[in-house]
Order: C-alpha cells, then sequence, then structure tokens
C-alpha cells in the first residue's frame, strides 16, 4: 500500500517512452546546464556584513615588500609614527620586537646582489636615535660606498611587518639624511652642516633632486592573510620615469575585517582604500625628502566576510529542480505552439458536422 500511496505524491509524471523523443539539442543543454550547477554549488562564495567595530585591540600588523629602484639600502631609512606621540625606527623595532625589515641589495636591472640581506654599517657618531628619528652616519668610507652605489643605480627590497597602534599614524620610507652627502668630500661635507643646518629645514632640494624615489609596491597588508577576502588596492602599484624626484603620499583608509572561513578559524584581517598625492621636488625645497609616506586612519565600521560552499546535497537538489524545470517550461511552450497552430481547426470540428466514424447511438448523442 506505501508504493501507491508515495506514488501519488511524486512532482514527476513519467511519460511512455513511445511518445517521447530525445533531441541532441536536449542533451547539449542538459549537460550546460548540469555543468553550471556543479560549478556554482563547488566554488567558494563569500557574503558582507556590516557593523560597528567594538573591539579593543591595542595594535594591527603592517605587512610590506617594497622595492625602490635606483636608491641602494645604505641611503633608504624606515620610521613609524602615530596619534600617541611615539615614533619608532628601525632600530627601536628591533629592539622592541614589535616590527622588522629586512632590506635586499638589488643591481640596476632589479636582481639581488646577495644572497643574504644588507648589514647596514656600524654608526661612528652623530645624533643620538632618542632625539630624532635617525641617526647621521658620515663616515668618508661610508659616503663614497653609498656615492657609488647611487652612481651604479643600485635599487633596494624591503620586506618586513610593523605592529601599528589602532589610532591614525604614518609610515614613512625615505632617503637618510646623509645620502644628501654622498658626493662631498670633507671640506664640502663640514660647510654644507655649518651653513644649511638639515635638522632646521635648511634648503636641501638640489642634493634631494639627484636621487630617484621611484619604486614599486609588491606586498602592503594590514592584519592576518586573508586569502582573497580582503581588498588590498596598492599591490602591484608602480611609479617609474618620471621627469623629477619627489614624495608620493598614499592615504590609506583602513576597514577591519574578519574572515569566518568554512574549514578553518576566524583570521582578523583588514582592507583598505587609498587615494595618493605626489609632491615633486625643486632647487628650493627645505624640508621634502625623495621617498613614500603612507598615511593610515582605521575606519570604525568593521565588515565581516563569510565563506561558504554550497555542497553536494545542495547541487543534487538544485539539478533536479533545473532539470524539472527544463522539462515543465519547454512541455508548456509545446502546449502554447501547439495551441496557436491546431486551435482553428479544433473550433471548426466542434462546431461543423458529426463525425461520420461514430456509432447511431453516440452520434446522437454527439449531436446532442
Amino acid at each position: 500500500m506505501s508504493g501507491p500511496l508515495l506514488a501519488r505524491l511524486s512532482a514527476w509524471v513519467r511519460a511512455d517512452e513511445r511518445i517521447s523523443e530525445k533531441t541532441v539539442h536536449g542533451g547539449i543543454v542538459a549537460l550546460m546546464l548540469f555543468f553550471y550547477e556543479m560549478v556554482t554549488c563547488f566554488t567558494l562564495q563569500r557574503t558582507h556584513q556590516m557593523f560597528v567595530d567594538t573591539s579593543r585591540d591595542s595594535s594591527i600588523r603592517l605587512e610590506f615588500d617594497i622595492t625602490f629602484l635606483s636608491l641602494p639600502c645604505a641611503a633608504v631609512m624606515m620610521d613609524v609614527g602615530d596619534g600617541t606621540g611615539q615614533i619608532r625606527t628601525e632600530a627601536s623595532m628591533a629592539r622592541l620586537h614589535n616590527g622588522e625589515l629586512h632590506k635586499y641589495e638589488l643591481d640596476r636591472n632589479g636582481q639581488r646582489l646577495y644572497r643574504h640581506e644588507y648589514i647596514p654599517p656600524r654608526q661612528s657618531g652623530g645624533l643620538g636615535d632618542g632625539a630624532f628619528t635617525f641617526m647621521l652616519n658620515l663616515d668618508p668610507g661610508n659616503l663614497q660606498q653609498m656615492n657609488a652605489a647611487i652612481a651604479a643605480h643600485n635599487g633596494c627590497n624591503l620586506v618586513g611587518w610593523a605592529d601599528l597602534a589602532r589610532v591614525p599614524g604614518n609610515v614613512h620610507f625615505a632617503v637618510r639624511p646623509e645620502a644628501l652627502f654622498a658626493s662631498m668630500n670633507a671640506r664640502e661635507l663640514m660647510s654644507a652642516l655649518l651653513t644649511r643646518h638639515l635638522e632646521l629645514g635648511g634648503e636641501h632640494g638640489e642634493d634631494a633632486m639627484r636621487l630617484n624615489a621611484s619604486h614599486s609596491i609588491q606586498k602592503l597588508r594590514f592584519g592576518e592573510p586573508s586569502h582573497g577576502a580582503a581588498v588590498n588596492v596598492l599591490e602591484g602599484t608602480r611609479r617609474v620615469d618620471r621627469k623629477a624626484t619627489g614624495l608620493d603620499r598614499y592615504f590609506l583608509r583602513v576597514v577591519p575585517t574578519t574572515v569566518h572561513g568554512a574549514w578553518h578559524r576566524p583570521r582578523k584581517s583588514a582592507q583598505y582604500a587609498a587615494s595618493e598625492f605626489y609632491t615633486p621636488l625643486t632647487p628650493k625645497s627645505s624640508s621634502v625628502l625623495p621617498g613614500i609616506l603612507f598615511s593610515y586612519d582605521i575606519h570604525p565600521i568593521a565588515v565581516k566576510v563569510t565563506e561558504f560552499r554550497l555542497g553536494i546535497l545542495h547541487f543534487f537538489v538544485r539539478a533536479a529542480a533545473v532539470v524539472g524545470g527544463v522539462f515543465a517550461l519547454t512541455g508548456a511552450c509545446d502546449r502554447v505552439v501547439h495551441r496557436l497552430i491546431a486551435g482553428p481547426g479544433r473550433r471548426r470540428g466542434r462546431s461543423g458536422a458529426v463525425p461520420s466514424s461514430l456509432p447511431v447511438g453516440a452520434a446522437l448523442r454527439y449531436s446532442v
């Protein structure tokens, strides 16, 4: 008894094979729909939700991979500052373990000159790290090596990370001040230090204009790896072949993003939008050094990204629904076309003479 009862609940009426016909076009359509549903159900999909960021994390990590195409590693420095008033240099980040910076010397073709990373020379004197964000290294031998590397158009690849406070701040990659004096001898160096007063904002545009700050950004992202769920718009940026050197300012609006994956724990990442402004150097430039300045701000609205796949069961349901819908739609179209073609003849048959093949009694009933 259960078989006939279940059969009555079936939504699919199986037609007799003698009155059905299978065509090549129907097979092509069925295969296309089948593969489309299979790809849709097994492809990773994402949904986005926005909410107010209530987290109180003290820091967010920045990972970077930046290449200066014509500045040697000896002429490049990095410093980080934020709204709390803290200023960190390469040395202080290494000492406090809240950042790392690795430099790799490149030739003019962008290939690494050495397998090991660049090791800066020991500071021989100058200004202390606590007073300024850099320390002048005016050793004549080091200046000669720096000048030779600049003349050879050597580059530098900077790779590392830094923990940033969740307040507005800046990450600065620029030429070291002593690179302005690399081509000077001892007498010219002393004259420049005494007359122009670099630390107090004296003009140094003519010396800085010979330093090429062309660069490319291979990697610049915040938080944990998102594996494609976050947008990092500056990755792949390349700024070269300009008429004059200068300072590139990038203004970043960082949006905290939490990625909930199907098979892993939630990842605290971030994505950002960016705008840029370029300041070319002139002979009268007094306080601008060639380089890159990233100004960031943390947005109060966060984004939640949920990753999922529909799965095998959903695929079977969708495939059955699509196939059933195709049969229903083609059947409806066939009935409409059949009625449009056979409709006038059928109406004439109903209003005309009685068919001669019917028996006499049936003919009488038919005429009534």
